[in-house]
């Protein structure tokens, strides 16, 4: 069990960082908010644009390692 987790963890990582990026680079939620509540989750939630693109870009790495190796 221990080493399937170890094999897929990297492809989490990397599918985490690719929804997150397409997602935080796509300029539409932030002009649908309407009220003090949704504009404050939707800047906690675009907080996370650098976690993303870094999980995107070490995720990708890592996964491609996971396969070559």
């Amino acid at each position: 069990m221990g080493a399937q987790l170890d094999f897929y963890f990297p492809f989490l990582v990397f599918a985490y960082g690719t929804i997150m990026t397409f997602v935080t680079h796509l300029p539409l939620s932030k002009d649908r908010t309407d009220g003090p509540i949704q504009t404050e989750l939707l800047n906690w939630f675009y907080s996370h644009k650098i976690l993303g693109v870094v999980c995107f870009f070490v995720g990708g790495l890592w996964s491609l390692q996971k396969l070559f190796i």
